[in-house]
């Protein structure tokens, strides 16, 4: 049953072959089982498990050393930020003196020591368990700020979301986190065990952001007009086009790692349109789309341009690392463009249907191409 709920889980599947996220993970459904809780609930989202983990490790800290545990991992969660907005993963013995974790408790479960021979001395480096957690931690840092000390602009939360998108792929999974950490339970959880008041400034700035994204972004072709994909394009090609034209997809991943329907809503009501173009969508991407869709506003349109089904050779050739950052769970599938009483598209349909749906209609396109419009509120679906 646990291995079931994590399969369905890409990512969290594919972290599991790092040995130190899979005991993470192991560490987490375990403590799950133990109280009877949900696994699939648990393992829906990285976010959720990682922060089962934080919250284990403090909850096992003898509670006089509980106050040590809660500063030393902030000061953690500033190293893990720091890191990730400067583009590094390896950090000096300096660097932890610098913020008083050298000896540690944080240190020694969440940092691995590496010592490297150099000419004169051993040079020695500290590691994060693994790059996802690091990046977890530094999104979790934007909640546990204190109050009286406001972060430099190099380290705001602006400096993690603004930006050409083209240009900060590498910090998607850092936004993914922190998005997810935007849920209320889970901010509850973040006050409870970190013995601090979120603010909920952070996610109102979030909100906005999110909003701003209906501004300036570029339009495709009118409906009609767009490009039919052939079957002989090059995957170099559509690789290329991929990072640029499935940014708002990456949006709607950060929107469903929060599992929070009345900020998808709210968030959703500030982008009228959401066009994704040249999308080959696997199980979990049309999963995704299916729960934006479901908390969609009354009104909004989404264009499906040029869109298709991946088939199980493409996804076989991604390599791990796009499937961290394109894909965040689902199980392998035998998902083709033809439809059977086992399509894919099943869950977006049922979406559709949904009460609070806003939008209204499906139309397929030729040659398993395939474009969802959206029209006025209350119309026949």
């Amino acid at each position: 049953h646990a291995y079931r709920s994590v399969k369905e889980n890409e990512m969290l599947f594919s972290l599991c072959f790092v040995p130190g996220v899979c005991w993470i993970v192991c560490t987490v459904l375990r403590q799950q089982l133990q109280r009877g809780q949900d696994l699939w609930r648990t393992s829906k989202t990285t976010t959720a498990v990682y922060l089962l983990f934080v919250a284990s490790v403090l909850r096992s800290a003898p509670a006089a050393d509980g106050a040590q545990l809660q500063r030393e991992l902030r000061k953690l969660c500033r190293l893990a930020c720091d890191g990730v907005l400067g583009g590094r993963a390896r950090f000096s013995e300096e660097d932890l003196e610098r913020l008083q974790l050298c000896g540690s408790k944080v240190q020694t479960q969440f940092l691995s020591k590496k010592e490297m021979p150099g000419v004169l001395e051993t040079e020695v480096t500290y590691q994060f368990i693994d790059q996802s957690f690091q990046e977890f931690l530094a999104a979790l840092s934007y909640l546990l700020e204190d109050e009286g000390a406001p972060r430099a602009p190099a380290g705001s939360i602006e400096a993690l979301l603004q930006g050409d998108p083209e240009l900060r792929g590498h910090l998607n999974l850092t936004t993914r986190f922190l998005f997810g950490l935007l849920n209320t339970e889970r901010m509850c959880e973040i006050k409870r065990h970190f013995g601090c008041t979120v603010s909920e400034r952070v996610k109102q700035r979030v909100l906005r952001w999110v909003q701003d994204q209906g501004q300036g972004r570029p339009r495709v072709a009118p409906e009609g007009t767009e490009e039919i994909l052939a079957p002989q394009d090059t995957e170099e090609s559509e690789e290329e086009e991929g990072e640029q034209l499935n940014y708002p997809l990456e949006l709607l991943y950060c929107l469903h790692e929060t599992q929070e329907d009345a900020f998808v809503h709210q968030a959703l009501r500030g982008l009228p349109e959401l066009v994704l173009e040249r999308v080959h969508f696997s199980r979990m991407d049309l999963a995704v789309l299916s729960y934006c869709v479901r908390c969609c506003p009354a009104g909004q349109a989404l264009r499906l341009v040029s869109c298709r089904l991946a088939t199980a050779q493409e996804k076989k050739k991604k390599s791990l690392m796009k499937r961290l950052q394109g894909s965040l769970g689902g199980s392998s599938s035998r998902a083709t463009t033809r439809k059977s009483p086992g399509s894919p598209l099943r869950p977006l349909c049922e979406a559709m249907t949904d009460r609070q749906c806003g939008l209204n209609s499906l139309t397929k396109a030729a040659k398993g191409y395939w474009t969802l419009l959206g029209g006025p509120s209350g119309s026949q679906k």
